[in-house]
């Protein structure tokens, strides 16, 4: 497997952490609850970004093109959003910098209703598909596992696009759709209401990066040793994520929204396969 990009950039362990009794302020935004977005929840609340001079506003905002248009903007400094996003962002001109991911494969599943009778992908044949939103990476999840079916996206299945992964739960949950695409806390949402896992990412060995942050190139010009510094910080996070479980799964508990230890628990040990050991 190849793998993540984020591990790299080697040339970032030799920074030196910084002391200082001013901390830099940086806005971080990700898309959707997931133990791959998860990375600035955990450097802010270990003292991980703190250790490197760091102290960062975390908000959520659903839908990967929604969120790499905020970050074009100028709304937020940092974003983990869908790879798909942030690459035709790239291809039609913005400033869009890729710094690294947690995965290479997604998180996303295809999910069914607790009254669907569908039993494979080829029984997709005349559904409705909820995504969060066109382009995003649930959306080329989608198209992706359908073609592996033999099915042609928006021909075979229509795709409707609903917002973001808690409304494709929703959705899912109160039977307004048959089949749809979640990842993170909305997939468990999704069983919690009868619903049920058909395929996965690492299922069908779709290679994709997961946990994909990005800045801009123009936050890198003008502040390059605040991106090298977030960029450790997210090497310690992800270490602290595969070295301390119950840790984890408690500052999961908060960052998910309250959930229980056994909901986190769910959570954690499903996806923290997904991210690669070190070489």
């Amino acid at each position: 497997m190849v793998r993540s990009f984020v591990i790299i950039v080697t040339a970032l362990f030799l920074w030196p952490a910084v002391e200082s009794s001013a901390a830099e302020k940086i806005r971080v935004a990700y898309v959707a609850p997931s133990v791959t977005q998860a990375l600035p929840w955990i450097a802010n609340e270990t003292g991980i970004f703190a250790k490197y001079g760091l102290t960062a506003e975390i908000v959520l905002i659903t839908g990967s093109p929604r969120l790499v248009q905020s970050l074009i903007a100028g709304d937020v400094d940092f974003a983990f959003a869908g790879a798909t996003a942030l690459i035709r962002a790239q291809l039609r001109g913005a400033e869009v910098a890729i710094l690294g991911s947690c995965t290479n494969i997604p998180s996303q599943k295809l999910m069914v209703g607790r009254a669907s009778k569908i039993q494979r992908l080829e029984d997709f044949k005349g559904s409705i598909l909820g995504v969060s939103q066109y382009g995003s990476e649930a959306d080329m999840f989608a198209r992706i596992a359908l073609a592996k079916a033999g099915l042609k996206p928006d021909k075979d299945v229509t795709i409707l696009q609903l917002g973001g992964h808690p409304q494709v739960a929703a959705a899912l949950a109160a039977g307004k759709i048959e089949t749809g695409v979640v990842a993170g806390l909305a997939s468990l949402t999704v069983e919690k209401s009868g619903g049920r896992v058909l395929s996965s990412g690492a299922e069908l060995k779709v290679l994709s990066p997961s946990g994909t942050f990005a800045t801009t190139r123009g936050y890198i010009q003008r502040k390059r040793g605040t991106v090298e510094r977030l960029m450790r910080s997210f090497v310690e996070a992800i270490h602290y994520l595969r070295t301390n479980p119950a840790g984890s799964i408690s500052l999961l508990q908060r960052y998910m929204g309250g959930l229980n230890a056994e909901e986190a628990s769910f959570l954690y040990h499903e996806q923290i396969d997904l991210f690669d050991a070190l070489p």
